[in-house]
């Protein structure tokens, strides 16, 4: 019986459908939020998708979610509003990237932003993009290829010394 559940879910390439909703996330990220970064903006982010509804897919470097919130149902917008995500890509200085929440007035990550981009070296060297999700049922596609978990692997086990855990 084991086996057939595990191929049937191979078969259908590990869709689930979930339910979002936006105001939970805002609201999940702002009551968690810290004064200060802690490095850990994947992490609060996805905490916050999980609790609005989001299917848990794993922690994988701020910048890969470029990838990984279209598989959630997610769709690349022009202009941010309440609930959207933004993903800032990696850098000289931060090889991680960012991501944060919006709550309508400011972005949220593991701290309360001033504005979109977290600091000046983010501003001159990274793209921002965009996610916008719908409230309502959606079914997400969470597979990652072994080709970009290899490389996260590696970003995190070369750069895991900058990640200021308390």
């Amino acid at each position: 019986m084991k086996k057939i559940v595990v191929l049937l879910i191979i078969a259908l390439g590990f869709v689930f459908p979930y339910k979002y909703n936006s105001d939970r996330v805002v609201n999940f990220a702002e009551r968690h939020a810290n004064e200060k970064s802690r490095c850990m903006c994947a992490w609060y982010t996805m905490r916050a998708l999980h609790h609005g509804g989001c299917y848990p897919c794993g922690i994988y470097p701020a910048y890969a979610y470029e990838k990984v919130l279209p598989r959630l149902g997610f769709v690349e917008v022009s202009h941010p509003k309440k609930g959207d995500i933004s993903v800032l890509s990696s850098n000289s200085r931060h090889p991680y990237g960012h991501i944060a929440v919006y709550d309508g007035k400011r972005w949220i990550s593991d701290y309360k932003q001033r504005r979109v981009y977290p600091n000046t070296v983010y501003e001159k060297e990274s793209t921002v993009k965009y996610y916008r999700q719908t409230d309502g049922w959606h079914t997400a596609n969470i597979w990652v290829s072994p080709i970009d978990l290899w490389e996260y692997i590696q970003v995190l086990c070369n750069n895991y010394r900058k990640i200021k855990l308390l």
